[in-house]
């Protein structure tokens, strides 16, 4: 018997509506890298900054300011992906489905405004919306070739060839300067990528999931499983976002497991266990991403000019957008990325070639000047160079930090605290 009962889609949406409402008075911020894409929308200078053209594009002929539609369609995504599903499976499937898409992880991924959701939610329709789901991301469109069987994998290269050709209209060249960016600047670290195991964002809870999904469908949770095998094998850094679309094919795929009541109560425990965990990194994360959007207004008040050089490159970048900035992987300037590639002293060369006024670090990134704290190459060549390079700034204001009172010292809370430096004046 299929999940008709009107109760049953009733009681789902109430459950999703009522944990997306908790957490959106909770997270008044995108992700941090949501805000390349929006930035990308509103600024034409950032377009081969987006890693998801066609998702940029969306956002810039709609009226609204892209954080708040972003989260409206990623919303109006899950609405309609609990119809669709309502209409396949049984009862107890659909109250499953429920509580494992209310989970504050994937909560969070609705609340990001990253099109990985919208992406995610078109891989689990299935049929014919997968399209949507290749159109949006390059790894997605591989999630639903490997799924799409016989009958739908010409929609799914409709979307391939939808995707490359809006990203040649859009920056010029049908691949994201991103994906050449990021290995450019972050090497590939072969076998290295434990933080994918379990995905730290989604807990302990991915690894059985994974395990369900295979045993009830292998033909849904295999792509998944090799997606999250494949970023651990590379050494891809933890990218919370990435693991949206192939862990919901698994938790989709052991939905089949679910046809008892006493399953279903089973399963709602099990899913339970990991929602404080979930609950501590969605909210350390939106901390995180409060003090940005803090260190952005603050910087804005100094009414800073010239070029500013940092890293991150999404809420700040999306504040001073008036502001020429250049981020240190490459995502806006590609002659970055190439210099990282080449070797150290790439911050070096990027100060003398760009001259930014202002500099915006990690302070992991300068706690030892030679060498890297991520990537392969150091950005400079050694720590004298660092501080020779560094000596015609300023400090002006550190984030996470606290000043012991009567003293001059600066204790940094967290490695990845912000500091800004401002050139000396003549």
């Amino acid at each position: 018997m299929r999940g008709r009962s009107w109760w049953v889609l009733s009681a789902s949406i109430v459950l999703l509506l009522g944990v997306r409402w908790y957490y959106w008075q909770r997270i008044p911020l995108c992700a941090e890298d949501a805000y390349i894409t929006f930035h990308a929308a509103i600024d034409s200078s950032w377009r081969q900054a987006t890693t998801s053209p066609p998702w940029a594009a969306i956002l810039r002929i709609w009226p609204w300011p892209p954080p708040d539609f972003a989260r409206l369609t990623l919303g109006a995504a899950d609405l309609a992906l609990f119809v669709i599903v309502w209409r396949r499976l049984p009862s107890l499937q659909v109250l499953a489905f429920a509580v494992f898409w209310s989970l504050p992880f994937f909560a969070g991924s609705m609340l990001s405004g990253l099109e990985t959701h919208l992406a995610a939610c078109a891989l689990l329709a299935g049929g014919g919306i997968l399209g949507i789901a290749a159109l949006l991301r390059p790894d997605t469109a591989l999630l639903a070739l490997a799924i799409s069987g016989r009958r739908w994998w010409w929609v799914v290269m409709l979307g391939v060839v939808g995707f490359l050709l809006i990203g040649w209209w859009w920056a010029g060249s049908p691949l994201p300067n991103t994906i050449g960016a990021k290995f450019q600047s972050y090497g590939l670290a072969w076998g290295k990528g434990w933080g994918w195991w379990p995905p730290e964002a989604f807990g302990w809870l991915a690894v059985p999931i994974m395990g369900f999904g295979l045993w009830a469908n292998w033909r849904l949770a295999v792509p998944g499983v090799a997606m999250i095998a494949g970023l651990w094998l590379l050494g891809i850094p933890g990218f919370w976002w990435y693991a949206v679309g192939p862990l919901g094919l698994c938790g989709f795929a052991a939905l089949r497991l679910i046809d008892r009541p006493w399953k279903l109560g089973l399963a709602m425990a099990f899913l339970a266990c990991g929602v404080p965990r979930q609950h501590e990194r969605l909210m350390s994360r939106t901390e995180d991403e409060g003090r940005l959007a803090d260190a952005g207004n603050y910087l804005a008040s100094l009414r800073p000019r010239g070029t500013l050089l940092l890293e991150p490159a999404g809420i700040i970048p999306y504040i001073l957008h008036d502001l020429k900035t250049v981020d240190h992987v490459g995502l806006v300037e590609p002659w970055m990325a190439k210099r990282r590639a080449q070797g150290p002293g790439w911050m070096t060369d990027a100060i003398s070639r760009y001259e930014p006024e202002w500099m915006l670090f990690r302070h992991r990134d300068l706690a030892d000047l030679g060498r890297a704290a991520i990537g392969p190459t150091a950005p400079f060549r050694s720590a004298a160079e660092g501080q020779e390079v560094l000596g015609h700034y300023v400090m002006r204001f550190v984030t996470h930090a606290k000043i012991r009172r009567g003293e001059k010292e600066c204790v940094v809370t967290r490695s990845s605290s912000l500091v800004a430096l401002e050139r000396r004046r003549p």
